[in-house]
């Protein structure tokens, strides 16, 4: 059996390679946020279409506190240290990308636990595996774009997809530490850390993405269409790998 440490890895390899596709691209303000609304719809749907219902499976209903915990983290850590001048060229989105960034490194350390925890049952682990694909490269292709459009450089970006992808193999290796720490609880553990995770991923999309997107996208943009798009794809993943 395929350790899921080399599992990770590979996942990790197929995240880049989706993360540094905008590098090769041009684009124009109404392209890039068109494609911003997509990675909102993306991000929104990994968060109800998979995601809770994931954590519910695992958490049940009496932990779903947890997906509030998720978004109101962010939200302090954005009242707390993200309300500073920044350069107009640069506007929400410099801010947004870090954010972005700090959801995906939390989101892809809870994969990786999960991935871990998936191995104790051999089973659950393609599904788990293509799961995890499925998800990685629209979200990495997402958070490359934002971190660009946000004016971060290029060589800083790579930084920023390393440790959140690195955050994947990482987490499996915390997976053999929780199991061993909380025997019989690992389940309920991890359903909370993905609720956790959702609401960090709903912050993002629905209370900071999407209203920028409205407040500075042009008129005739499609932003609407494009972030149905996103949800679309996430809803299309659901019926190929239903969750459960």
């Amino acid at each position: 059996m395929t350790s899921p440490l080399l599992l990770a890895l590979s996942i990790v390899a197929m995240g880049f390679i989706a993360g540094v596709m905008p590098f090769f691209f041009r684009w124009t303000h109404r392209t890039a946020h068109r494609w911003l609304a997509f990675g909102a719809g993306t991000i929104l749907g990994a968060a109800f279409l998979h995601m809770i219902p994931e954590g519910y499976g695992l958490a049940g209903a009496a932990s779903l506190w947890a997906v509030l915990l998720g978004f109101m983290v962010l939200f302090g850590v954005e009242q707390l240290s993200f309300k500073h001048p920044h350069r107009e060229e640069q506007g929400e989105f410099y801010e947004l990308g870090f954010l972005t960034f700090l959801g995906f490194t939390i989101h892809d350390l809870i994969d990786g636990i999960a991935l871990g925890a998936g191995h104790e049952v051999p089973n659950l682990t393609p599904a788990i595996f293509t799961a995890l694909v499925l998800h990685k490269v629209p979200t990495m292709f997402s958070l490359s774009l934002i971190m660009l459009h946000g004016g971060y450089k290029r060589k800083t970006i790579l930084g920023f997809l390393a440790i959140v992808l690195f955050a994947i193999p990482i987490g499996t290796l915390i997976s053999h530490w929780l199991i061993a720490l909380l025997p019989g609880y690992q389940e309920r553990t991890i359903g909370r850390l993905i609720f956790f995770s959702a609401g960090t991923f709903i912050y993002i999309s629905a209370y900071e993405l999407l209203p920028e997107m409205q407040r500075t996208s042009p008129p005739g943009s499609k932003v609407g269409v494009f972030f149905m798009l996103g949800l679309g794809m996430m809803f299309l993943l659901l019926l190929l790998h239903p969750v459960g």
